[in-house]
């Protein structure tokens, strides 16, 4: 009798060490990390072509919030589900794995250019598998930085780079969105929202503000 309830104790813990190891691998039952997961609205793996393009540059631009934090300005951007090479519905940042947001400084130039800010970061999905994991600018600690054309690298939460171009001599506070760019350093696919898709889609300028 004995032997017999150490196997049934064996099996309960057996069982439950599956179902543990299945729950995490999947992220839990109440946050499933599979492409079915997320909004059929978000999900573009049936599309090509043109198609698919418009229907990323939407969910790109209407995904786009910037955020004021105790530590800055976090870049949020929208998630969606495309095809991988093998032509199987993926989440974007299982496809993709950078993204680029660029800036124009509002009321300045330098030389007749306008100054720029391009921020780049990881694509990651976030807890919430409708939204990227925001890119954090640490507006405090450029605003301690004098003022020029400089690179700058962060690893405050996601490690992020920022580039800024044709600076003045005292730094902008208003910046309007430019450009979103997603792609894959190693096959070089992209998707790019630009100043004329901004124009068509958005119905008003994406300002950041420090």
């Amino acid at each position: 009798m004995q032997r017999f309830g150490g196997i049934v104790v064996f099996v309960a813990l057996a069982l439950a060490a599956r179902y543990y190891s299945i729950n995490k691998f999947h992220g839990g039952a109440t946050t499933p990390r599979t492409p079915a997961a997320i909004p059929k609205t978000f999900d573009y793996s049936h599309l090509e072509g043109p198609a698919l393009e418009s229907a990323i540059q939407r969910r790109l631009l209407t995904g786009t919030e910037f955020t004021r934090v105790a530590d800055g300005v976090e870049l949020h951007l929208g998630h969606f589900v495309t095809s991988n090479n093998d032509g199987k519905p993926a989440f974007a940042c299982e496809v993709f794995n950078r993204v680029t947001f660029t800036f124009e400084a509002d009321g300045f130039a330098t030389a007749g250019e306008r100054t720029t800010l391009e921020v780049e970061g990881p694509c990651e999905m976030s807890a919430n598998i409708s939204e990227m994991q925001p890119l954090l600018i640490p507006v405090g600690n450029i605003l301690n930085e004098k003022p020029g054309n400089l690179e700058l690298n962060y690893m405050i939460g996601t490690p992020i780079s920022l580039k800024f171009s044709n600076m003045p001599d005292e730094w902008p506070r208003q910046w309007v969105l430019s450009g979103i760019k997603i792609y894959n350093r190693e096959d070089g696919r992209s998707f790019i929202v630009d100043q004329k898709n901004l124009r068509k889609l958005a119905t008003e300028p994406l300002t950041m503000v420090w």
